[in-house]
């Protein structure tokens, strides 16, 4: 019988390259790898270590395993960051200004 857990995965890019996945819910488990479907997979194989070992030693589950009853289904949260300094909400607030337009009257002149 194989049960299947989700896990949160934290990943970070490290300053000498590669990266660097750490699953808090679970102490000591984390691993490198030169991209992060690397990192990914590496962790996969911790996690399943960290979980055997410790139910070997009868310390049982950590608070925040989730199991899933979905085989074969990657969930997953991405963060993205974007540089503030391009960010101008200007032209997407003009967009719904709602205010009288002046407009030029050619028929006037």
């Amino acid at each position: 019988m194989v049960a299947r857990c989700k896990l949160p995965l934290d990943i970070e890019e490290l300053e000498e390259g590669g990266y660097l996945g750490i699953c808090p819910v679970l102490p000591g488990c984390h691993a490198e790898g030169e991209t992060i479907s690397e990192v990914i997979e590496n962790i996969q194989e911790a996690a399943r270590l960290v979980i055997e070992f410790r139910l070997e030693q009868g310390l049982g589950l950590p608070k925040g395993l989730v199991e899933s009853d979905v085989p074969g289904v990657l969930h997953s949260e991405v963060l993205v960051a974007v540089p503030l300094q391009s960010y101008n909400p200007t032209p997407r607030l003009k967009m719904f200004d709602h205010r009288p337009m002046e407009v030029p009257r050619l028929l006037d002149k």
